[in-house]
């Protein structure tokens, strides 16, 4: 079932319609969104669960920056591997295309964030009149300080972003490869 999501819709039988093809590769590709950001986010999870890493001491950034959500390559790194497993055998060139469709999106998103940071005193006044501040804590900051809501948009949009991203390049890699049977 898996494989007849995933075939690149070359058969007239099966598409009849170009708004048929169309759907059928907005399927394939939301699959292939949803492998990188579900699959890559448990793997990764299980990887760290087993890891366990307190972060403390004197490199304190720096474990945390591995360890953490979303920068650690546990996450990216098991989209990263999943791209690549799944492309090498799928052989899907659309998952080519959703790591600079998640790029498109997540600047859409930052940019449309604009009027919500403009309304709020708040947000103003904790990032010091700074939007580009305020997305900096709330997208990419290591420091769990920097982040007024507990560091949701970390696990909402940059991880899933990240994965997407990753997840494109190891189907780029992939595909790339020669099969050796």
């Amino acid at each position: 079932m898996v494989e007849s999501i995933f075939q690149n819709g070359t058969e007239q039988s099966v598409l009849a319609s170009p708004t048929q093809e169309f759907l059928h590769k907005v399927r394939r590709l939301a699959m292939h969104a949803g492998i990188a950001v579900v699959g890559g986010m448990i793997l990764g999870f299980l990887l760290l669960g087993i890891l366990h890493v307190n972060a403390v001491g004197p490199r304190y950034f720096l474990i945390l920056f591995f360890f953490d959500l979303p920068y650690s390559p546990a996450f990216w790194g098991s989209a990263f591997g999943l791209g690549f497993i799944l492309n090498r055998k799928l052989r899907d060139s659309l998952a080519y295309w959703l790591g600079p469709i998640a790029v498109l999106l997540f600047a859409i998103m930052i940019l449309a964030s604009i009027p919500g940071y403009e309304a709020s005193s708040y947000e103003i006044a904790v990032s010091n009149h700074s939007f580009l501040r305020y997305i900096w804590g709330v997208l990419f900051s290591i420091d769990p300080n920097k982040c007024p809501d507990g560091c949701l948009g970390k696990l909402l949009f940059t991880a899933p972003f990240l994965n997407c991203v990753a997840y494109s390049i190891g189907a780029a890699l992939g595909i790339a490869r020669p099969v050796q049977n």
